[in-house]
């Protein structure tokens, strides 16, 4: 399980997924929409930020892999 995960992308969807855990989750987006399916705790030890301009952010569950389009 990753205790720091930082994505940014200038245009373009994200999806990342992730091991069945507590993160505690940011997300920015300017234009998009963005969906949180994993359990968030802003205390826990794994931090996730994802960043997008233009593009929807989707952040799961997902196993050990993640893939950014």
């Amino acid at each position: 399980m990753p205790d720091l995960v930082d994505v940014r992308s200038r245009g373009g969807d994200v999806e990342l997924g992730l091991p069945e855990s507590k993160y505690a989750v940011r997300t920015a987006v300017k234009k998009g929409d963005v969906t949180v399916n994993v359990a968030k705790d802003v205390a826990s030890g794994h931090s996730v930020t994802v960043r997008t301009r233009n593009g929807s952010i989707v952040v799961g569950k997902g196993g050990k892999s993640w893939t950014l389009s």
